[in-house]
């Protein structure tokens, strides 16, 4: 029986996507560090309006070789306009990476008014440079893990003191070779926060041994 023109190129695309060997997955490819050939999401930061200068989130990057995604909101000082800082973490405690930081970012907004941001005098990263009080932002940031440093990017949303909204979009890197298993957001000013709310997803984009993984390959 001749096969259909439909039939054909199915047999087609399955020879040419066909695995050889012993290779075999089932489902989503579940790594044992806690992230996957997809997205999962492996934890939250939520800070409560006007009730600390701060917050941290820690164990929730566990491996180089992976992409992290922080998406949410995040509030400035509660009582004026404020920068919004991010610093990495290390061990189990909220001990803060503070040296090797390298990165820029760039903003505009609705008034024309443009700009650009340096790495802050501590040494940590600005995420956005203008906040206004018991309003936030949405950001949606990538972190790129690898044994020698850490790659971010990311953009944000910008509404300042004086009503103007816009966009602010940056990149860092931190070359420190300790290796990040934290964040901490903070405020340039010396009030407490307004409300902040971060998920953060992972995805790791090398397996470095069958160990690493639920399934098998060859």
């Amino acid at each position: 029986m001749a096969l259909s023109k439909i039939q054909a190129e199915s047999m087609n695309l399955a020879d040419t996507y066909a695995f050889s060997g012993t290779t075999s997955f089932s489902g989503n490819l579940s790594s044992s560090a806690g992230q996957s050939m997809i997205p999962e999401f492996i934890s939250n930061l939520f800070l409560a309006g006007n009730s600390a200068t701060s917050a941290s989130l820690t164990s929730c990057f566990t491996s180089t070789y992976s992409v992290y995604r922080l998406i949410g909101v995040i509030g400035g000082d509660h009582s004026d306009e404020a920068g919004i800082y991010f610093t990495l973490l290390s061990g189990n405690s909220a001990t803060t990476i503070d040296s090797n930081w390298y990165g820029a970012g760039r903003h505009g907004d609705d008034s024309s008014a443009e700009g650009a941001v340096q790495i802050n005098a501590n040494n940590v990263f600005i995420i956005n440079p203008r906040q206004a009080s018991t309003v936030f932002g949405i950001v949606d940031m990538h972190l790129y893990m690898q044994p020698s440093g850490t790659t971010i990017s990311g953009n944000m949303a910008l509404h300042d003191q004086g009503g103007d909204r816009g966009f602010y979009i940056f990149n860092a890197k931190n070359s420190s070779s300790t290796v990040p298993t934290g964040f901490k957001i903070s405020s340039s000013e010396s009030g407490n926060m307004s409300a902040s709310n971060l998920s953060v997803y992972g995805m790791r984009i090398r397996q470095n041994a069958t160990s690493k993984m639920t399934g098998s390959y060859s």
